[in-house]
Order: structure tokens, then C-alpha cells, then sequence
């Protein structure tokens, strides 16, 4: 009976990971490799039930992120990129850029930096699937973070493939 406990605590985990799954509507990510706890409560990307996304050539993309803040935040950029084994290439037009003009509240109302401590958001964006990319299956990585501690406020890790 020495694993009995192990058994519970295991089933308890599925119990709860299941139950997440279950609640969410958005797509299937994964976290950040560096901080499993800045996973976002929720993720919508256009056109995506499931991974891996297809972001299709010549298109725009979007994304929902919601997310809760652990501390207060006074500047938020967007950290995202796209990483093909060891390489890692930026999201044009969209790394590094100020991700506060983006945030709004639950209802849909527009917000702006700062942002308080355990108050939900919103960050909603749009980028663009140029022609020139290649196609190929590739993870985003997608980040919002702390400018001035430079901590991942919410980060997610999605498989895609750009198609034509």
C-alpha cells in the first residue's frame, strides 16, 4: 500500500488538468519551457480548434490571450517568436513592440498599462503571415513581459504550420 498515495495524487492531478481542459475554450498550448506558471488561463487563435495552427501565406492572423498578472506591471512587451529546432526567429513587426495598447478588461472595455496585480485581462492582436515566409511546421512562442523585470507576465508555446 505505499503507492496508494501516489495513485491519489496522481489521479487528483488528471482530476484537475481534465477539469482545465474541460472549462477552456480555447486551443491546446503548452508552457513556456522557462516558467510553467505564466501559462495563460486561456488562448483563442483564429482558425484553430487544435494544434499544430495553420497560419496561411498572405493572411492575417489573430490571438486572445487571458491572463492574470501576479504583481503590478507598469510596461508590457510582446515576446514572440518562431523556433524551428534550435533556431529562433522573431515575428516581424510584432516582437519586442509595447503590448499595452492591446489589453482590455473581461467585458471587452479597453485598458491600459498599468496593470494591477490579480486583475484578469485581455490581450487581443493581430500579425501577418507574409508571403515570404516559409512553408513549414514551426513552435510560436508567445510572451508577454514585465519590461522592467523582464519576467514573462503570460507565455505559451504552440505548434504551427505556415501554409500556402
Amino acid at each position: 500500500m505505499k503507492y496508494f498515495p501516489s495513485l491519489i495524487n496522481i489521479t487528483i492531478f488528471s482530476t484537475l488538468i481534465f477539469s482545465v481542459l474541460l472549462l477552456s475554450n480555447g486551443v491546446s498550448v503548452k508552457p513556456c519551457s522557462k516558467d510553467a506558471n505564466s501559462l495563460p488561463a486561456d488562448v483563442n487563435i483564429s482558425d484553430c480548434d487544435k494544434p499544430p495552427c495553420k497560419l496561411k501565406k498572405k493572411t492575417t492572423a489573430s490571438i486572445e490571450i487571458t491572463f492574470t498578472p501576479k504583481t503590478n506591471v507598469s510596461v508590457v512587451t510582446n515576446n514572440i517568436f518562431a523556433r524551428l529546432g534550435s533556431i529562433t526567429a522573431p515575428f516581424i513587426g510584432v516582437d519586442g513592440t509595447n503590448a499595452c495598447t492591446k489589453i482590455y478588461q473581461p467585458d471587452g472595455t479597453k485598458e491600459e498599462c498599468p496593470l494591477k496585480a490579480g486583475s484578469s485581462y485581455i490581450y487581443k492582436n493581430s500579425f501577418k503571415v507574409y508571403e515570404f515566409y516559409p512553408t513549414m511546421s514551426l513552435t510560436v512562442h508567445w510572451g508577454l513581459k514585465n519590461k522592467e523585470t523582464k519576467e514573462d507576465i503570460a507565455c505559451l508555446e504552440v505548434e504551427a504550420a505556415i501554409t500556402d
